[in-house]
């Protein structure tokens, strides 16, 4: 099996690398990314590598395209959330396996602001939205962004109206969650695991715990019934000192320490890459979960001899 995988210059795809490499030993790796070889990690960890353009640049697809057709690829995984939302409108070959939600889904997910009053509807927990007078601590937020990027905290009142493209939510103290989930292609989660994020380095998890937390294990499940999204995807709350859950964001896309969840549920990847075979598993929820496992990461040095 021939995999494509891009952005391997980010900490996901590294993780995502590790996982083929210990569950599909016999599969070939191809990676990509905007950085030359060698001025990332993940380029010396694939079998071959190719540089290309951004995912918003117009020859991105004629990039990707013709390496799916000079390498025979049989899985294509787009990493980036612009990438994966390019890719969720184009025609695949029947023999290139790729698992991204809709493009409808997918905009109403990156935008913020949408998907709170969404998820408010459904009766879940969201921070309440802010307006000029508040003189509680509020969060500014572009209704579309990529993690923490934009984000800007207000520790008094709020005295102008927020410009287009930002909305304003009540900052909400607390333990930050990140719920890793994955579902079949109906979108019917085989895993849904909740880990705090004990430790946050440029946005990225580094320590994690592995928690059995009912509550947002049935909280993503009931955005399970509205969102259909097949694969990995991943959901950030807040849990409050007072045990309530409130919803952040969900993202379409397999989470920067997804990998923490692989460790705990040995059957997690495995369940993919039967996905990838065009299976769809039926199994109990979290069924080899191991909760209250710590996870954390560590720095490893590799060498490019640049010629």
């Amino acid at each position: 099996m021939n995999f494509l995988i891009t952005s391997v210059g980010t900490a996901t795809s590294v993780g995502i690398i590790k996982n083929i490499r210990k569950y599909a030993p016999e599969a070939r790796i191809i990676g990509t990314d905007i950085n030359p070889e060698g001025y990332t990690a993940g380029s010396l960890l694939v079998d071959a590598f190719y540089r290309v353009p951004l995912g918003k640049e117009p020859a991105y697809e004629a990039s990707i395209r013709g390496i799916i057709t000079g390498e025979t690829i049989d899985v294509f995984w787009p990493v980036n959330d612009t990438e994966i939302r390019k890719v969720s409108e184009w025609d695949l070959e029947e023999s290139c396996r790729c698992i991204v939600a809709a493009p409808e889904l997918i905009d109403i997910l990156q935008d913020k602001k949408t998907a709170s009053e969404q998820v408010a509807a459904m009766g879940l927990t969201v921070p309440e939205e802010a307006g000029p007078g508040c003189a509680e601590p509020v969060i500014l937020r572009e209704r579309v962004g990529v993690g923490s990027t934009g984000i800007r905290f207000l520790p008094d009142l709020l005295s102008e109206p927020v410009p287009d493209g930002v909305f304003a939510q009540r900052r909400i103290g607390g333990t930050e969650y990140t719920v890793d989930t994955l579902c079949n292609c109906k979108g019917e989660p085989l895993y849904i695991i909740p880990r705090s994020r004990l430790e946050i380095k440029a946005g990225i998890a580094t320590k994690t715990r592995i928690e059995d937390r009912e509550l947002l294990i049935r909280s993503v499940q009931t955005l399970l019934k509205q969102w259909k999204l097949p694969g990995f995807s991943n959901t950030q709350w807040i849990v409050d000192e007072k045990g309530t859950a409130y919803f952040i964001e969900t993202n379409p896309r397999i989470g920067g320490f997804t990998s923490a969840s692989m460790l705990a549920a040995p059957g997690m990847f495995p369940a993919y890459l039967e996905l990838l075979s065009g299976n769809e598993p039926v199994r109990e929820l979290n069924r080899d979960v191991h909760w209250n496992m710590i996870v954390t990461r560590y720095y490893e040095e590799i060498c490019f001899e640049e010629t």
